[in-house]
């Protein structure tokens, strides 16, 4: 929602002396909509199921509702003229129940007119979440004067065209600029990389040691906090969890704390609208979520990764010899692989990228096998010895048809960044052809994975935990990784490790740095609004359902294979 609302609101609207109600108006698109009813010069009351804040006061009436309860619901309509309809729901059954209570609540009430905004490309994306709003009233209910659906801009092209009829198949233009904000507020994710949530309460120690790479404390007098990623918790999270914005990092914490864990995961991943997520199970924090348990307070589905180091690292902890060491591998990581939707290699961490490309000898195997297991077998790092996981990845994903992630860049003091540019990789890449290899988060060596994605078939990108690390920034690093690679070569994921907060702000930092890069290219005619609604499509989730083949929208996307935990 940009630029354009306010007037068409003055000018539609003019002499309406009774109150603009607004539901969902503390929400991201809500507050667009309040801001520039207010700046239009109208009386503004909105619903929430909170009570109304203390401090800061806001500047416009409220009230205490319950949309899907109905709780509320007539009182809060009374004395009003006109109610906008911003109020949304990932879970697509709540969405309509919560919007056929409020046509109900404004025909009983005799207002004058229903502003409903729905979305774009509804009617022919097959995304569960869409399926469900096209069930949401398309008309005018018995007796309701008017019902606006869609982008505002553009309501009286598509009034004239069928008064009832569903939204434009793309973004609304006004002007040169597009409204992908919206689109990409309500486009389904598919989560391509991320890890467990810690189920339990965090002290504040913990917690800050989940917000950064490093693996130690704050300095004394300082704190995690303040960093690019504490600001944007403190900026964006705080308000799901009932917060002001930018609350002090004691007030978050204590909210956190009287939330508690269960009830703040639930908010942070329902928020996220991300509808299929893929786990590392190689690598979960204590006391972890499963994924299945991830998926569903999210209402989305999960499927396993599988960590080929940590394949490694079991079959050793059987005590095998070292003769049978590569079969036992090469059996235990099939097996793990038939549950899987991907393999997935630390190697970065455990060497660097610039390994020998080349495929080890069985007799080089064997030697190496028996110096790591008699040193006893833990902490996978002989170099030999990772060329046999990841060649023995390769032939299990090229019989399985799934694809190798490799962790690229940015990540804890364990890896060595100098060695973990992903050009290093240039002859494993050109040798595991036609195997799908996806370069994870990336930076600072986006730029670089970008260009092997642009010339490599197999290879694709994404940028992952640098979204949420870089933040308020986080904008230019995704248009940089648009700069060369192919649009259906770039993926989205959020690493989140830890926190329910990461999975939160990877999909909003994301929408929000995508909405930014595609609307200035609409903006300077550098492409179309239905090109970039495409390309959201393609990053968003679609490239990742058809290199990782999995059937079915975001939302009800399946494998064919179990999920792990």
């Amino acid at each position: 929602m940009r630029a354009g609302f306010g007037k068409l609101v003055t000018m539609e609207h003019r002499g309406v002396d009774k109150p603009v109600f607004v539901t969902g108006g503390t929400g991201a698109l809500g507050r667009v909509v309040v801001a520039q009813l207010l700046a239009a010069g109208h009386e503004v009351r909105v619903a929430s199921r909170r009570t109304v804040p203390v401090e800061p006061r806001p500047p416009y009436g409220w009230a205490t509702a319950d949309l899907l309860t109905g709780e509320g619901v007539a009182a809060a309509f009374s004395g009003t003229g006109v109610v906008v309809h911003c109020a949304t729901t990932m879970r697509g059954a709540k969405e309509v129940t919560a919007t056929r209570a409020v046509v109900e609540a404004v025909r009983r009430a005799g207002l004058s007119h229903l502003v409903y905004v729905s979305i774009v490309g509804v009617d022919r994306v097959p995304f569960g979440y869409y399926r469900a709003a096209l069930r949401v009233p398309r008309g005018p209910p018995g007796g309701l004067p008017a019902v606006g659906r869609g982008r505002p801009d553009s309501r009286a092209r598509r009034r004239r065209a069928d008064p009832g009829g569903p939204a434009h198949p793309h973004p609304a233009r006004v002007g040169n600029e597009v409204d992908m904000n919206s689109y990409l507020d309500r486009l389904p994710l598919f989560d391509g990389h991320c890890h467990g949530v810690v189920r339990s309460d965090l002290d504040r120690r913990s917690f800050e040691l989940l917000i950064t790479e490093s693996d130690s404390p704050a300095p004394p007098g300082t704190t995690y906090f303040d960093s690019p990623l504490g600001l944007a918790i403190r900026r964006w999270c705080a308000p799901v969890l009932d917060l002001s914005p930018f609350p002090s990092a004691e007030e978050y914490l204590q909210r956190r704390a009287e939330l508690g864990a269960e009830e703040a995961n639930r908010r942070l991943l329902a928020g996220t609208g991300i509808g299929v997520f893929l786990v590392d199970t190689g690598y979960a924090p204590p006391d972890a979520l499963t994924p299945a348990e991830i998926a569903e307070l999210a209402g989305g589905v999960a499927h396993p990764v599988v960590r080929l180091e940590a394949v490694a690292e079991r079959v050793a902890a059987g005590g095998p010899g070292a003769g049978e060491y590569a079969d036992r591998v090469a059996d235990e990581l099939d097996r793990a692989a038939a549950g899987a939707a991907g393999l997935k290699s630390i190697v970065a961490y455990r060497h660097g990228l610039d390994f020998d490309p080349a495929p080890p000898r069985r007799a080089e195997v064997a030697a190496a096998a028996g110096r790591w297991l008699r040193a006893g077998g833990s902490r996978l790092a002989d170099p030999v010895l990772l060329r046999h996981a990841l060649w023995t990845g390769v032939e299990v994903a090229r019989e399985r048809g799934l694809p190798i992630q490799f962790h690229v860049g940015y990540g804890d003091p364990d890896i060595d960044l100098r060695r973990s540019n992903p050009l290093l990789m240039r002859d494993f890449l050109r040798a595991a052809e036609p195997v799908p290899v996806m370069l994870l988060h990336c930076y600072p060596y986006h730029r670089e994975a970008g260009y092997l994605a642009a010339v490599y078939p197999h290879v694709h990108l994404d940028v992952g935990l640098a979204v949420h690390y870089t933040a308020a920034s986080s904008a230019a690093v995704i248009a940089e990784s648009l700069e060369l690679a192919p649009f259906h070569k770039n993926l989205f994921s959020t690493d989140a490790y830890g926190l329910a907060e990461l999975y939160y702000l990877g999909a909003l930092l994301y929408r929000r740095g995508l909405d930014r890069v595609l609307s200035d290219w609409v903006a300077r005619e550098e492409c179309s609004p239905q090109d970039a609604a495409r390309i959201a499509r393609l990053i968003g989730a679609d490239n990742a359902r058809r290199v990782y083949r999995l059937t079915g929208s975001p939302a009800t996307a399946h494998a064919g294979r179990p999920v792990d935990g």
